[in-house]
């Protein structure tokens, strides 16, 4: 298991093509390839050289096959640093593919924590978010907390509600007093 510190995704190869994902349920399957709890293979990075955007586009679309780029590793313990280097047994096997963003909102949800990049120039040059080994990141949602806002919430509609009855009675009084005169 692997928790991201920044804003980077890991880079993993879908059925339906490369997406992101910051969900970091790691496992090996039986060939040995590194994948995410949904069954997407994690895949080694891919170095992007600076310059205009069809430079980088150029570089992409030369770049080895996603299928080439998947993380395999052998049985034995696996370590990862901080910046996704995989070491088992004291040596480098890998280094797991941290996407970072230009613009978060350009990613389009595409299922369970998974996310699609359509513009090659989003993607931010450099990396510097950290990798945690044996984290999770947990969703940014409390559900206890959540749930008495909404029960305060509730609670002062009611009160509202109580207001604006108390109110229309009192109208409703005024009305028919004065109407007896």
């Amino acid at each position: 298991d692997i928790a991201l510190e920044g804003k980077g995704f890991i880079e993993v190869l879908s059925p339906n093509g490369i997406r992101y994902t910051r969900k970091g349920n790691l496992y090996l399957n039986n060939e040995g390839e590194l994948v995410t709890d949904g069954g997407n293979r994690v895949l080694s990075s891919l170095v992007i050289p600076e310059g205009t955007p069809e430079e980088r586009q150029a570089a992409l679309e030369n770049a080895p096959d996603p299928k080439d780029r998947v993380i395999r590793v052998s049985n034995q313990p696996l370590n990862i640093n901080q910046k996704g280097e995989l070491h088992q047994q004291g040596n480098l096997v890998g280094k797991i593919s941290i996407v970072e963003f230009k613009d978060l909102t350009a990613l389009q949800k595409e299922g369970n924590s998974v996310f699609v990049n359509k513009s090659v120039d989003n993607r931010a040059d450099k990396s510097s978010t950290l990798v945690h080994q044996g984290s999770l990141e947990l969703s940014n949602v409390n559900p206890i907390q959540e749930m008495s806002k909404l029960i305060q919430a509730h609670r002062q509609l009611e009160s509202i509600q109580r207001v604006i009855k108390t109110y229309d009675n009192m109208a409703g009084k005024a009305y028919n007093e004065i109407a007896k005169f």
